[in-house]
């Protein structure tokens, strides 16, 4: 009898903790493909946009993000979770300028690897947006 109440227990845990995604802070990354491009992209004062990309089969990529309606800047992180709580464990960021100039960066990346981009929006100036394209 003990083991029986031992199993339905474990089993309702499984369950639980099947059907709760521990994984996720309820961050939301957009997928994008490389070679296309994503005009428009809006995003609020001091807060982050979040993407995510396979590379490419050659190690050569470049990321822009272009057309900046304020001062914005981006980091690029290879691991999901580091993404999520801007750990310092960055592959490359880009923070160029301190204005709306554009935020482009080579990068040799390893082919065929997830890749997870935060755009941040680093000026009180209401609803903004930028142009972002990953190429490859």
């Amino acid at each position: 009898m003990k083991n029986l109440l031992l199993l339905i227990i474990s089993l309702t845990v499984l369950l639980l903790l099947g059907a709760c995604d521990t994984d996720d802070s309820g961050v939301v990354f957009t997928e994008v493909q490389l070679n296309t491009d994503y005009p428009n992209q809006s995003i609020g004062s001091f807060s982050e946009r979040y993407y995510t990309f396979v590379s490419g089969a050659s190690a050569a990529h470049t990321i822009a993000v272009t057309n900046l309606q304020s001062d914005m800047s981006w980091d690029l992180y290879d691991n999901r979770t580091d993404a999520e709580l801007f750990s310092n464990n960055i592959v490359i960021f880009s923070d160029d300028s301190l204005t709306t100039g554009d935020e482009i960066k080579a990068i040799s990346l390893t082919p065929g690897t997830q890749y997870f981009l935060v755009v941040f929006e680093q000026d009180d100036s209401g609803s903004s947006s930028f142009d972002l394209r990953i190429s490859n």
